[in-house]
């Protein structure tokens, strides 16, 4: 086995003692000793808020009219405009949508759903966490038409609320501690194991420089 892993005889020690190690051992030893303070977890809160940020989300609807190539662009966008005048003019936005928009989309009154702030084209991310919630936003031309959005709903990018994470932080930490002791116990366990090879097998083996077991 030494030979074929390539190890010393010290390193098969190391192994056979971390191998051998009993759970419940291992509880009592490590585990049970192990404490994370609620001082802990907020201070790791406090040093963390910004992995902890969550984008912008908001709630949207749409109204396309696409511009294919060969089309009057000119003619297009006139389209798109009297719709949002419609709109504008207090028509629901989502009946004009399913009567005028060409994106998959139509057929729900214009509905993207939830979208956040990374998942956008700029083109149109400005206008969907810029304009005020409930408004309509100008016609935005883009490479295949006209668009035009509306802001059902929005929550702005904001920090995760301690209480949400809180079990995950003190997880992680406790884990981190468990990590840490675990090494430093078995490096503990290493030096004070004793280990004996058997007569037989050290004579077989031809080994040096290991304690032959004593005959019971």
């Amino acid at each position: 086995l030494i030979a074929q892993e390539g190890m010393t005889m010290e390193e098969l020690k190391t192994r056979l003692v971390d191998m051998s190690a009993p759970d419940e051992v291992i509880r009592f030893e490590v585990r049970s000793r192990i404490s994370v303070s609620e001082a802990e977890i907020e201070a790791f809160y406090e040093q963390n808020r910004d992995r902890l940020m969550q984008p912008a989300v908001a709630t949207l609807r749409e109204i396309v009219i696409l511009a294919p190539e060969g089309s009057n662009r000119g003619e297009r966008q006139a389209v798109a405009q009297a719709a949002r005048e419609r709109v504008v003019a207090g028509e629901d936005f989502a009946e004009v949508a399913k009567e005028v928009s060409e994106a998959g989309t139509a057929a729900e009154g214009g509905l993207l759903g939830e979208m956040k702030q990374g998942d956008l084209a700029d083109h149109l991310a400005g206008p969907a966490f810029e304009i005020p919630v409930g408004s309509v936003s100008e016609v935005i031309e883009t490479s295949y038409g006209f668009h035009i959005l509306k802001v059902d709903e929005r929550e702005e990018k904001h920090v995760t609320p301690l209480a949400e994470v809180h079990d995950r932080i003190h997880g992680l930490l406790e884990q981190n501690k468990f990590g840490a002791e675990l090494d430093a116990y078995l490096t503990k366990v290493r030096a004070e194991s004793e280990w004996c090879v058997k007569q037989k097998y050290v004579d077989k083996l031809e080994l040096t420089n290991v304690s032959p077991c004593e005959e019971i």
